[in-house]
């Protein structure tokens, strides 16, 4: 994964951030739901529409420590939402597992999301893996555009270079894990995901030295498409209910394996 710059006091620079109550954007800062409009308010300067959540944004407070694990709380608002939110992080000799909770502290039912949002290193080596069967285009802004079966370019089910060109797609029906080969410091990492994370973002830009695949609930810009029937990934809560997520993440040596990415 990408390291924390020297000095950096921004979420945003760090390896991972979590993305609650929900992930990527909202189209035109509102939605509506259960016969109510529901207007959120940018919250990063230059961005039209409100982005990752607010708990990326939040003050986290230590609940629970040991010698290989620590839980944190935050306790957020953004527009409608009233949430609390936690995660631990626990490392032992199989890797690193992370996990995300929401809880609807609003006093109305509303649709959430969560997601992991990590970044890592990318280089000119650089090799990803998953199994996907839908891959969603890029519409204006960053929001998903429309469905197609993953072809060609779109598909990593086996090794993939990362894109030359700009990639900010949304894959549906993927296979809860993902790898990451990086051949220059003779590494892979393995990734898997439990819970109800069954959207996945691959964000590359050629111009960074790191990438972004995002396990996540709901499709990117699902409040813009979202109705009673389809929701795509979006889960009602009711005061009280609560939502989780989990990652895992554990590495290998390239030279150790039987089978190379080439």
């Amino acid at each position: 994964m990408r390291p924390l710059p020297d000095g950096a006091s921004d979420a945003e620079a760090a390896a991972m951030f979590p993305m609650v109550p929900f992930a990527n954007r909202i189209h035109g800062n509102r939605f509506d739901w259960r016969g109510q409009s529901h207007r959120i308010a940018p919250n990063i300067v230059g961005e039209p529409y409100a982005l990752h959540g607010a708990g990326w944004q939040s003050a986290w407070e230590v609940v629970q420590q040991t010698t290989d694990s620590v839980s944190i709380e935050a306790n957020a608002s953004i527009g409608p939402y009233q949430f609390q939110a936690g995660q631990t992080f626990r490392i032992d000799a199989s890797g690193l597992s992370a996990s995300l909770t929401v809880t609807n502290r609003a006093p109305l039912a509303l649709p959430y999301g969560l997601g992991f949002h990590p970044w890592f290193r990318r280089t000119a080596g650089t090799q990803v893996k998953f199994d996907a069967a839908v891959v969603w285009d890029e519409a204006e802004l960053g929001l998903a555009g429309s469905p197609a079966k993953v072809f060609g370019p779109f598909d990593c089910s086996s090794w993939s270079a990362l894109p030359a060109t700009m990639r900010n797609h949304c894959y549906e029906g993927w296979a809860r894990s993902f790898a990451v080969s990086i051949p220059e410091i003779d590494s892979i990492l393995n990734a898997r995901v439990e819970g109800p994370a069954n959207y996945l973002m691959l964000y590359a830009d050629p111009s960074l030295d790191s990438f972004c695949l995002e396990p996540q609930t709901h499709l990117s810009g699902a409040f813009g498409i979202m109705s009673q029937i389809a929701l795509h990934g979006l889960t009602e809560l009711a005061p009280g209910e609560c939502l989780a997520i989990g990652l895992h993440l554990s590495c290998e040596t390239l030279s150790g394996r039987d089978s190379e990415p080439r």
